[in-house]
């Protein structure tokens, strides 16, 4: 079964027409995912909060991204006067253009002429080379801090699956990238640590269970 990511995120299922309608239009495969988020505070806040979810197929991201942004640039008017991006820096603006995977279709237009009314218009090559940058950025893994690795080591020396649990997050933890590609988020390195915690906790575990165990096969015999 091909992996969904969200491509939008709403808070009523009314305001996912307008995606959902140019998914439909060009047979684009999606699904709502309506999840039901409980406040942290219940007494503070009555009303359970409610997030509607536009996913496609990983495969599709960056189709659906790009059809988007097309859809947005050849049916939006002006914002509003009183819209918060006229708030913003140019800087701001142009950050938006580098990170459009963190902003909707419409923020992004919006973003682009607004700095064409300023006189900073961005050519289209000059943002495919933002964001070509940015990708490569977030594709760059990372190692893990030294504190992160110390309580892996730690938890599994005591036998605990929380042990195992990091190293396996240390092994298997991916970054979706705006393309629609996963890469591994830890270095090699940091990789390898995880594997050798997976092993150290299960090695562990399994002693411990062995010595718990050893006093009733005594018992027995």
């Amino acid at each position: 079964m091909d992996e969904l990511v969200t491509i939008q995120s709403f808070p009523t299922l009314e305001q996912t027409a307008d995606i959902t309608t140019v998914l439909a239009e060009y047979g684009i495969p999606f699904h709502l995912d309506n999840t039901r988020l409980v406040p942290a505070n219940v007494l503070m806040q009555r009303e359970i909060v409610e997030e509607v979810r536009v996913q496609v197929r990983r495969a599709d991201l960056a189709h659906v991204r790009a059809l988007l942004e097309e859809h947005a640039e050849a049916t939006l008017a002006d914002p509003p006067a009183d819209y918060y991006l006229y708030t913003f820096t140019d800087q701001e603006l142009l950050d938006i253009l580098a990170r459009p995977d963190e902003w909707s279709p419409n923020d992004y237009v919006w973003a682009r002429r607004l700095l064409r009314t300023r006189g900073r218009g961005v050519p289209a090559r000059e943002t495919e080379i933002m964001r070509a940058h940015r990708t490569q950025q977030l594709a760059r893994p990372h190692d893990a801090s030294s504190k992160h690795l110390a309580l892996g080591y730690a938890l599994a020396l005591l036998g605990g699956v929380i042990g195992i649990g990091i190293g396996w997050g240390l092994r298997a933890s991916t970054v979706l990238l705006p393309d629609g590609r996963r890469v591994p988020q830890y270095s090699h390195e940091s990789r390898r640590h995880g594997l050798f915690i997976m092993i150290l906790g299960s090695v562990m575990l399994t002693l411990l269970w062995a010595l718990r165990l050893l006093p009733q096969v005594r018992l027995l015999t």
